[in-house]
């Protein structure tokens, strides 16, 4: 199946591909459905969307019903679930190929479970992955900022996109939505693209920080959640991993009653933190907190840490964070972590993809680095044959003072590379007696890299330990 539509799009060329490709995706799903007998339709489904926290709000979501005695499957860009194992996604999307979608659902199904809950992209939705499939029971709308703005034709085109979620509801699904003000605004816009019958019958509910949950700051670099006036430690270090787990308990407690009592899911809430390639700890204080096994998940409770070598005083973060709503959101939280001594010095590694792909946010998110960052290294990340990188890394500096190159910032277009020039510059900080965060973003726990060559292997993680040692 591959090889037919792989040969179609040589032949179509890439701008008739791009407007015959919902086509084809959707009767490609179609055709997943029926060859493995419309696996979804005696499930429960739940479909989330968001510019960012959806993979987050995904996996939380289905730990929290799996925990709790309800079998859950799931999909998000981060990692799968099939109700036997959970491993790291190979796929390098959120909202995977529609035939190997509709085959994990099944074995979801053989499994035992009985709720799937699936990651939905607005490239997925607007490419039809998800025709075939039941009507979801429940959606989630968690926010809309730009992103893949260019490659949906403008930001109206994006919220349409989004608005097949919504609309591949069935009656009276639960709907929860983003209370901020100006994402219920993006909301409104979606729904426009809903029939009036079907958002007519929705149970919508807006979700507020401050009045259905409050964030809570600790001593330690934690926080709490207070529910109904029920505080909960976390092992979650950002307020928007905080408001993913929120999310995730509204969506979960309809399916599970039992997260309705505070002495359940307090020792559950306790445990959550720590999602691969998530503001995920790699070294805390020169020791490597990250060890993995053969399909890349975290053993860090299995196995003793060990000191890397001269990395005393050094600690190193991998995240997503690929848009500049994110990587605001991440780097305020460490500011505020230099705001409490925790750290005197951030260090960040920061990348894009090829050039043509969400051109505009390119010199954003370079520009955010370089103003909230005490020190940044630009490099690639995934890039074509017809892409430049050296064109990628200049425009992430496009507004940097080239004078300070070396003080301020450096470069280097293979990442492994960015990683040593990182460290040599945190060892120097670290020599002087601070205490060094060193954080990079834009792969997070993608497999493998794309070059011009091909599929470079690639674990964010692991690389981080080979270039420290």
């Amino acid at each position: 199946m591959k090889t037919i539509f792989s040969r179609l799009k040589s032949v179509l060329g890439p701008n008739i591909t791009k407007k015959v490709r919902p086509l084809g995706h959707g009767l490609k799903s179609i055709l997943a459905n029926v060859r493995y007998g419309f696996p979804s339709k005696n499930l429960t489904l739940i479909g989330i969307n968001g510019t960012k926290g959806k993979t987050s709000t995904t996996i939380f979501t289905a730990k929290l019903l799996n925990q709790t005695g309800v079998k859950t499957g799931y999909i998000s860009t981060a990692l799968i679930y099939d109700g036997e194992k959970e491993f790291l996604n190979p796929y390098k999307m959120g909202t995977i190929d529609s035939w190997k979608m509709n085959e994990l659902i099944n074995k979801m199904k053989v499994n035992g479970c009985q709720v799937v809950v699936l990651e939905m992209t607005s490239e997925g939705l607007d490419q039809n992955r998800h025709v075939g499939l039941k009507k979801f029971d429940t959606a989630l709308f968690l926010n809309a900022f730009p992103e893949h703005i260019e490659a949906h034709g403008g930001w109206e085109n994006y919220l349409k996109a989004k608005s097949k979620l919504f609309s591949h509801t069935k009656k009276e699904a639960k709907v929860f939505i983003n209370g901020d003000s100006k994402q219920v605004e993006n909301f409104n816009q979606i729904a426009e693209n809903v029939g009036t019958s079907l958002s007519d019958s929705w149970n919508l509910e807006k979700v507020m920080e401050g009045t259905d949950f409050e964030i809570i700051k600790n001593d330690d670099i934690y926080l709490s959640i207070k529910i109904a006036g029920t505080i909960y430690p976390t092992k979650l270090v950002a307020n928007f991993e905080v408001l993913d787990l929120f999310f995730a308990w509204k969506v979960a407690s309809l399916y599970s009653k039992k997260l309705l009592d505070s002495k359940v899911i307090s020792p559950i809430f306790s445990e959550i933190g720590n999602l691969p390639g998530r503001m995920e700890w790699i070294y805390k204080n020169g020791v490597q907190t990250y060890i993995s096994d053969l399909n890349g998940a975290n053993l860090e409770d299995a196995r003793p840490s060990k000191k890397a070598l001269d990395l005393d005083n050094i600690s190193i973060i991998v995240d997503y964070a690929h848009e500049p709503e994110s990587l605001k959101l991440v780097l305020d939280t460490f500011i505020n972590w230099k705001e409490q001594n925790r750290f005197d010095y951030i260090i960040h590694v920061l990348s894009c993809d090829g050039v043509g792909r969400d051109d505009w946010k390119k010199p954003i998110l370079g520009n955010i680095s370089y103003e909230k960052a005490d020190f940044t290294v630009l490099t690639t990340d995934n890039y074509g044959p017809k892409d430049d990188p050296n064109k990628i890394v200049e425009m992430l500096a496009k507004d940097y003072n080239k004078v300070l190159r070396g003080a301020k910032y450096d470069l280097n277009i293979d990442r492994f590379e960015a990683f040593k020039i990182a460290l040599v510059q945190a060892r120097m900080q670290a020599a002087k007696g601070k205490k060094v965060l060193v954080f990079s973003t834009g792969v997070g726990t993608e497999f493998g890299l794309t070059n011009p060559s091909g599929i470079l292997t690639w674990d964010e993680r692991q690389k981080w330990i080979e270039a420290a040692n």
